[in-house]
């Protein structure tokens, strides 16, 4: 398993040249840039969780092999503290947005149960225990692509910064480079929303139906829909959800206006009940809930805002929780002084390494891993996760060809 990672780090996610283009800030140093890049990515890939693990890590003859040093210790975690902060994050960034570049190749689109494709992208922020970030990724059918995250304080300022985090991706990809982004109650901004839709983005906001009770547009929309449909603007809809196992009903209404916002937007409220009863520990939740989305983008029927809707909290499943379970981003890399000076660049290299692995992972077929196991085809098939395919590295990672030649 290791020397199909180690080709695919060379050959196709072109790792190595990417460390070639990071810029060297120092004079005369021992341990080049490059392989420090190489280090925090491919450690950060297979599950390594701080700078201390990095550093042991780095230690083992196989490893140290893989980066073509024969260096004892390849970087002491003092060491990675000390350079990692004069790494120039915008050249990290751009690494990413071209690995992104190479990955919409293969379809950056997500297929919603009507049939209806669409270019999908999630904001979200998240403590990340060495700071707050807020976090662009998008969504397809053949997996998730964590784009690019900015770094912002607690006080008040994940809005400006997902604004910002929009339009330097449009800046970069493109205006409509994605259809839609999908967001939670905080979003509710007519000035968000604009900035989205001038660069010809569409919003969808999802909230609680407790949440967000005192805003006008839905007050309005919840009056328009008990009044009854005597002007025709109410879509209703209902159905069974067979994989959520729950029957919903959807009330619709659009043109409606917001504060700040120069458009018009469309409100489905969406109530859902259980089609089984609870049992166990989850005995006790309601067995029917309601939550409100409003979207931009009016055509949307209401059962493809319903599952947009669901979408924006799923995607946290495949995003922040999945980096968190498979890299450890929510423990402290470091206690050092540098550690918030580092962080933006941590992040970035970070979000790289993950769409390393996960990258790796979507090409990897069931003939690959029987292979790797010296399984034949009659044997039943591994439980193909991202956890065990960096395991599975790790303990082949001796007999890999190395990354790059030894110095």
């Amino acid at each position: 398993m290791a020397g199909l990672f180690m080709r695919f780090c060379v050959d196709q996610f072109k790792l190595v040249l990417m460390a070639m283009r990071i810029s060297e800030t120092r004079k005369k140093p021992r341990i080049p840039i490059a392989a420090l890049f190489l280090l925090m990515t491919v450690g950060r890939a297979l599950g390594r969780g701080s700078l201390h693990q990095i550093d042991f890590f780095a230690r083992t003859p196989a490893l140290r092999r893989l980066l073509g040093t024969r260096r004892q210790m390849v970087a002491s975690d003092s060491t990675l503290e000390r350079v990692l902060p004069k790494m120039n994050v915008d050249e990290v960034r751009e690494e990413l947005q071209l690995v992104y570049a190479q990955w919409k190749r293969k379809g950056n689109r997500y297929t919603l149960p009507t049939g209806r494709q669409l270019r999908v992208g999630v904001l979200d922020g998240s403590d990340m225990r060495s700071g707050f970030t807020s976090a662009l990724q998008v969504k397809a059918d053949r997996g998730v692509f964590l784009l690019d995250a900015e770094p912002y304080d607690r006080d008040g300022k994940e809005l400006p910064t997902t604004t910002a985090l929009v339009e330097r991706a449009a800046a970069r990809h493109g205006k409509g480079f994605l259809d839609i982004v999908l967001t939670d109650a905080l979003h509710v901004s007519g000035p968000f929303w604009n900035a989205c839709r001038s660069q010809r983005i569409h919003v969808l906001v999802k909230g609680e139906g407790a949440k967000k009770e005192d805003l006008l547009v839905l007050r309005e929309a919840r009056a328009l829909i008990a009044a009854g449909d005597a002007e025709g603007r109410i879509e209703a809809t209902c159905g069974d959800d067979a994989e959520r196992s729950v029957h919903y009903e959807i009330k619709a209404v659009g043109g409606l206006e917001h504060d700040g916002y120069n458009g018009t937007v469309k409100v489905a409220i969406v109530t859902e009940t259980q089609l089984k009863a609870r049992r166990g520990t989850k005995a006790s939740r309601p067995t029917t809930i309601q939550f409100w989305v409003i979207g931009t983008d009016e055509s949307l029927a209401p059962v493809e805002m319903r599952e947009l809707g669901h979408l924006r909290w799923q995607i946290e499943n495949n995003g922040f929780r999945a980096l968190n379970d498979l890299l450890c981003s929510k423990r402290t890399w470091t206690r050092g002084q540098d550690k918030t000076k580092m962080f933006p660049v941590l992040l970035l290299l970070m979000f790289l390494a993950f769409n390393l692995i996960s990258t790796f992972d979507a090409g990897l077929s069931m003939e690959d891993v029987q292979k790797d196991l010296q399984q034949d085809r009659d044997h039943r098939p591994h439980a193909m996760t991202l956890r065990f395919v960096w395991e599975r590295v790790l303990q082949t990672l001796e007999g890999a060809d190395p990354l790059v030649a030894a110095n």
